[in-house]
């Protein structure tokens, strides 16, 4: 991954860690999410209109602390020490294009795989449908989630994120 790709960063990660049933084969697999605690930083771009028109804008990139969780999801890359932590932690869920050499393929992306029959799993499905494994709609369904702290640098390009999700309890 590309520092130029980076979108997040923090001194340290939490794996979050639930059951879904597959899609395809419809067996119970694990699934995992990254998650970020409080005073992680967001890289976020600052629109800026110079006459006025909108038709020039030029982006500013700013490093944001963030005073919230969050889960991330639509993972497109992840730095070299989160692939280690995350291949040693939760193998299913690994990048569905990989060049081999360590790096991740423009447009693969990271994602969960059943670990009976293998198929990735959507991450629509699994972080943006009300009932989804990282989008609970009680309390009760939030409890199955389980938080695994990982000290270690973070950085990755992610797409998605859920900022305090509703139901979900991250660990203090």
């Amino acid at each position: 991954m590309d520092n130029r790709d980076i979108n997040l960063r923090a001194p340290g990660f939490l794996l979050g860690r639930t059951t879904e049933v597959c899609g395809h084969c419809g067996s119970t697999t694990a699934v995992f999410a990254l998650a970020l605690a409080r005073g992680h930083s967001l890289l976020t771009s600052d629109d800026q209109e110079e006459d006025g028109s909108g038709a020039d804008e030029q982006g500013l990139n700013t490093w944001q602390i963030v005073t919230g969780n969050a889960l991330l999801f639509h993972v497109e890359g992840v730095g070299a020490g989160v692939r280690s932590q995350l291949e040693r932690l939760a193998p299913s869920f690994h990048c569905e294009i990989n060049l081999g050499d360590g790096n991740e393929a423009p447009g693969g992306g990271w994602l969960n795989h059943c670990g009976r029959c293998h198929a990735a799993l959507d991450d629509h499905e699994l972080f943006c449908e009300p009932g989804g494994a990282f989008l609970p709609t009680s309390v009760e369904a939030a409890r199955r989630i389980e938080f695994l702290s990982v000290e270690s640098s973070f950085e990755a390009c992610a797409a998605g994120y859920a900022y305090e999700p509703a139901f979900v309890v991250f660990p203090v």
